[in-house]
């Protein structure tokens, strides 16, 4: 446990998560990209996916199917109140703006983006390995074509029809 990291201190005092094994633990995003988004956080310290051990790495993906179905199944207006409790002065309007997403978005995601930063020079925020699921809906966007890379702006495969 590091605690000076976020989610080491929320995996302590088992705040924001909803799901739980061994090993990972599903939270929410606080600054969610859609409703749903969730990230999936090893319970030990690590920053990197190379640090994983070799246990946690043949989980990982069977966790990620346990938090597709638990996000599919979710009545996400209900996680998102739950949520305001504990969001702080930077996250709150970021949660309030999900819960007002999610309830005008009532049905099961139709795809997923995955994902995750591995280091700073990649985007990582928070130096604590973490796998993001992103729930999509059809016409959540005009073109989802290439869908990930979009991060990186605009691109000649992207917008590509």
């Amino acid at each position: 446990m590091n605690s000076e990291c976020l989610f080491c201190v929320e995996n302590e005092k088992g705040e924001n998560t909803f799901l739980k094994n061994d090993l990972f633990r599903a939270r929410w995003d606080q600054i969610p990209t859609r409703p749903g988004h969730a990230e999936i956080v090893p319970l030990r310290h690590v920053q990197y996916f190379r640090d994983l051990e070799e246990l946690e790495r043949q989980t990982l993906l069977d966790f990620v199917s346990a938090v597709i179905s638990y996000i599919s199944n979710a009545t996400l207006p209900d996680e998102y109140k739950k949520l305001l409790h504990s969001a702080n002065d930077f996250t709150r309007s970021h949660v309030e703006q999900a819960l007002e997403d999610s309830i005008k978005t009532t049905a099961v995601p139709d795809a997923y983006n995955h994902g995750l930063n591995d280091g700073a020079a990649a985007g990582q925020t928070i130096p604590h390995f973490h796998y993001h699921v992103i729930p999509r809906w059809e016409g959540d966007t005009e073109n989802p074509r290439g869908g990930i890379r979009r991060m990186f702006g605009e691109d000649a495969y992207s917008n590509a029809r």
